[in-house]
């Protein structure tokens, strides 16, 4: 990174079992129990129940974020806004799935719902829509380090 160019998070959100926040992030972990994310509560609205769960996530973290950060988009034109999304492995086991229906049956038998999240950049494209994002929007699929990586590319597009 550039010398003059410095990132600064102002928001973090996470979707963890048994993690409201993400200061609690680094307590002992909590074995997940059926329904310890609850939709409906975490994305209020229409749109979101027939989401790819790795989609819910993401947009629930982002919601987060945001308010951590005390709503900093709402300053910023669309134009100017830009987001890099590091998504690990998120959506192995959906692809994992689409592969296996296309394989055992044909991609007719694909859902019209979950269909288009076959490539990861689909997360970040539903995630620009939400916030109005019309500057850099970008998906940075590394496994294990793509929070991190994400951060160094947000703060070279910036420099």
């Amino acid at each position: 990174m550039n010398s003059g160019t410095a990132v600064v998070v102002t928001g973090l959100g996470v979707i963890l079992p048994g993690v409201a926040k993400p200061t609690e992030g680094l307590g002992p972990r909590v074995a997940p129990e059926p329904g310890w994310f609850d939709v409906a509560k975490a994305l209020p609205g229409r749109g979101y129940r027939q989401l790819p769960r790795a989609g819910q996530y993401l947009l629930a973290a982002s919601a987060a974020a945001l308010a951590d950060a005390a709503d900093p988009f709402s300053a910023v034109p669309a134009e100017r806004r830009g987001a890099v999304v590091g998504t690990n492995n998120a959506s192995v086991a959906l692809q994992d799935l689409m592969d296996r229906t296309i394989i055992e049956a044909s991609a007719d038998e694909l859902s019209p719902i979950t269909a288009p999240f076959f490539a990861m950049t689909r997360f970040a494209s539903r995630l620009a829509t939400e916030h109005e994002i019309r500057g850099l929007n970008l998906t940075v699929n590394t496994p294990r380090t793509a929070g991190l990586d994400a951060l160094q590319v947000g703060g070279r597009a910036l420099a």
